[in-house]
C-alpha cells in the first residue's frame, strides 16, 4: 500500500530542484530538503499549535501557487485530510486562508483555528490588519522546527486530491520519473499531480501563465497526455 512517506523520502534525496513555480511575483524553486522542510514546519504548526487529532480536516483556501502546494503536503504529513473548503457547511479543525474575505468566513463559520497566509514568496509577516481570532500563518509556520521529531497520524489512501483516489495519486509510476511542466490546472489538480510526480522520483515546473512556454528554460518536457 502506498504511504506518504514514499513521497517525503524522494523529496528527501531529490538531487536537484523538487519544484520550480512561476507565479505572480515570478520565479521560485525549491530543492528537496527546503520542500520537505516547509512541508514539516506547516506539519508542526498542525500538530503541536493547532493540536489536530487524526484524519483532522484542514481547509486551504489559497489560490495555485507554491504556498498552496506546501500547505497539501504539510497537512498530509501531519496525518490531515487537506480540503477545498465550503464554509457553509464543512466541518474543519483548522483553516488557513490568504485573503481578508476567507479569513472572516472562517471565523463566522467557527473553525477553532485559522490562519492567515500572505501570497508573495518573500513575505515574512501578513500585512493587512489582521482580522480578531485570526494568526499569521507566515510567522506561525517559520517559528516551528525545521523537522518533525514524530509523525503520531498517518494518513487514509482512500481521500480523495484533485479528485482522485489518494492511493492512486500515491503509486508510482514509470512515465512520471523525470521533470515535468505544466500550465496550472488549478490548486487542487496541481497538488495531486505534483505529489504523483514527486512519488515517482520526478520533479515539477509549474506555471501560473496560460501563455508560458517554460518547458525548454527548465530543461523540463510537458506532463504526459493521459497520465491523469
Amino acid at each position: 500500500m502506498p504511504t506518504f512517506d514514499d513521497v517525503v523520502r524522494n523529496i528527501t534525496h531529490a538531487s536537484g530542484p523538487c519544484l520550480t513555480y512561476y507565479g505572480e511575483d515570478g520565479r521560485i524553486e525549491l530543492t528537496g530538503p527546503v520542500l520537505l522542510r516547509w512541508c514539516d514546519k506547516i506539519a508542526g504548526l498542525l500538530l503541536d499549535e493547532a493540536l489536530i487529532t487524526q484524519q483532522a480536516r484542514i481547509a486551504i483556501d489559497i489560490p495555485a501557487s507554491w504556498r498552496h502546494l506546501v500547505w497539501v503536503l504539510g497537512a498530509l504529513r501531519a496525518g490531515a485530510l487537506p480540503c477545498e473548503p465550503d464554509f457553509a457547511c464543512g466541518n474543519y479543525s483548522v483553516a488557513v486562508c490568504s485573503t481578508v474575505e476567507g479569513i472572516d468566513r472562517a471565523l463566522a463559520a467557527g473553525i477553532p483555528d485559522v490562519y492567515a497566509q500572505p501570497l508573495a514568496s518573500l513575505a515574512l509577516a501578513w500585512t493587512d490588519a489582521l482580522p480578531a481570532g485570526a494568526e499569521d500563518a507566515a510567522q506561525a509556520v517559520m517559528s516551528q522546527p525545521d523537522a518533525l521529531v514524530a509523525v503520531p497520524h498517518g494518513i487514509d489512501p482512500s481521500w480523495t486530491l484533485g479528485g482522485r483516489e489518494l492511493a492512486r495519486v500515491l503509486t508510482p509510476r514509470d512515465d512520471l520519473d523525470g521533470r515535468f511542466s505544466w500550465i496550472s490546472k488549478g490548486p487542487w489538480e496541481d497538488a495531486a499531480r505534483a505529489i504523483g510526480v514527486w512519488v515517482s522520483g520526478g520533479s515539477c515546473v509549474i506555471t501560473t501563465d496560460p501563455c508560458a512556454n517554460v518547458s525548454a528554460d527548465e530543461r523540463a518536457v510537458a506532463y504526459p497526455a493521459g497520465a491523469d
